[in-house]
């Protein structure tokens, strides 16, 4: 007999266990080459940070070296470096931009909040002597020939900041299920987004996205645990773990809208039947919430407004199009409706499950405002719904950034269709045992085994296989 000490024992070794997986197939980054669109601004975001503060928060005056080291007998890595350009000097990247027709990077404040480059910066102090370099070329096996000493001035720094976010958000996901389902549900939930297809390209770039997707899931769950027991310091948590997001990523800020509208509702169906008593709370942990949330993005937006005399400033020649083929790419793709449900569900067919809480869902909508027992899996189920629903939402309707489209944007989301979709393998587990007879338990165990293992298969030949492709898209199916 296995004693509860055990059980603990094995259950943490499995979450670790998928943990290290997930480390498995992103360990590629180390050695591919990623100086390639916004990788590059943002290497040289992070190296303007450092060297000059917010004040310096732009791509002006940035120049690029490159230089080649000797990693094995016949073969050299390219190694490209951002540094500052002389006094008054446009820099290298601006030049470069304008030479094919782009201009609008060219403006004293970049229009992306700092949170990102900032953990490169802060990652570069911890790992470097201040270079700011990653490779140009893709160093593949010959990276075991590498020295340490080489090999963390040049691009450890700058892969290892999303790759640990993204790993930190396979956890988190977990933790939230485990927190509103079982640890059950946690455990395939973070083990569909140790796969997805989309996170493993976002994980092995230097991109803003992992950082912003796994605020946007702290925030649910230090939410979720402000529900729970009641604290006034979750409420508190929640609030800096949105204004970290936002910081990270400004358009997740939206993830405000279903906590507190799940605030609200939670608070209606539970308690009293007080109502002022009921609006004093809600008012109450609203406040708990803005306020931390408040003071976290208030100093971006003042510098936005003193630099811009507005605090929602976009460049108008960022809603143009620009004058390259990747611009007309991204653009030109189908629809956004088309392009994010058509598109999402291709890349990952194992979202389809997650219709089915969401059917049971609004098959009792009244019965949701009960505050029984009963009807607790579906008030969880329309947590994660508000979640998924407000980011499908803004990138259908109104995410006008030049129209562009790109899968990673809708990564804030996916936890919640992991979440909503892991929900269904105990009901699934039970449906198959009620056909096959209860002495089955093997057969229905291996055929949810079999399903997690195909989706795996095909999301990591489709993810991994345009990371090693050197693809900043997947463009499958369009």
């Amino acid at each position: 007999m296995l004693t509860k000490e055990i059980v603990k024992i094995l259950k943490v070794c499995l979450v670790i266990s998928i943990l290290g997986y997930g480390l498995f197939l992103r360990s590629q980054t180390f050695w591919l080459p990623h100086w390639r669109g916004d990788q590059e601004h943002y290497l040289a975001l992070a190296m303007k940070l450092d060297h000059f503060g917010i004040d310096g928060y732009n791509l002006r005056g940035v120049d690029v070296n490159t230089y080649f080291f000797s990693i094995t007998k016949d073969f050299e890595g390219l190694i490209a470096e951002v540094k500052p350009a002389k006094p008054g000097d446009k820099g290298y990247i601006l030049t470069e931009l304008a030479n094919h027709g782009t201009y609008h990077y060219d403006v004293p404040l970049y229009f992306i909040a700092p949170g990102f480059p900032l953990a490169l910066s802060l990652s570069n102090r911890l790992f470097t002597n201040g270079m700011y370099a990653v490779a140009h070329d893709n160093i593949g096996k010959n990276v075991r020939h590498l020295k340490p000493k080489p090999y963390f001035q040049s691009q450890f720094f700058a892969v290892i900041v999303p790759l640990l976010f993204g790993l930190a958000l396979i956890l988190v996901v977990f933790l939230i299920g485990r927190q509103l389902f079982s640890y059950s549900v946690g455990i395939y939930a973070s083990f569909i987004m140790s796969v997805n297809a989309v996170d493993l390209l976002a994980s092995q770039r230097v991109w803003t996205d992992e950082m912003a997707s796994f605020f946007v899931a702290l925030t649910v769950l230090f939410f979720i645990h402000s529900l729970h027991k009641g604290k006034d310091l979750y409420c508190l948590l929640t609030g800096l773990a949105c204004g970290a997001a936002t910081m990270t990523k400004q358009n997740t800020a939206i993830i405000a809208l279903p906590i507190i509208l799940y605030m609200g509702f939670e608070i209606y169906r539970r308690g009293n039947k007080d109502i002022w008593a009921k609006v004093r709370t809600f008012v109450k942990r609203v406040l708990l919430f803005a306020v931390p949330f408040a003071v976290v993005i208030m100093p971006w937006f003042l510098k936005v407004y003193q630099t811009y005399g507005t605090f929602f400033y976009l460049n108008p020649e960022l809603t143009a199009l620009e004058n390259t083929d990747w611009s007309a790419m991204v653009i030109n793709r189908p629809p956004s409706l088309i392009f994010y449900s058509v598109g999402l569900l291709t890349i990952s067919p194992i979202f389809l499950f997650a219709f089915v809480p969401l059917k049971q869902l609004f098959g009792n909508i009244k019965g949701l405002l009960k505050a029984g027992q009963e009807r607790v899996y579906e008030s969880r189920s329309l947590l994660l719904l508000l979640w998924a629903a407000v980011f499908f939402i803004y990138f259908i309707f109104f995410y006008t950034f030049g129209e562009r489209k790109e899968h990673r944007y809708m990564l804030p989301a996916y936890p919640a269709l992991a979440l909503l979709s892991a929900s269904v393998v105990p009901q699934a587990r039970e449906f198959m045992r009620g056909r096959l007879g209860k002495n089955q338990i093997i057969l229905s165990e291996l055929s949810i085994i079999i399903v997690l293992a195909v989706y795996a298969g095909y999301a990591i030949w489709l993810g991994n296989g345009t990371v090693l492709a050197d693809g900043a898209l997947i463009l499958f199916p369009f």
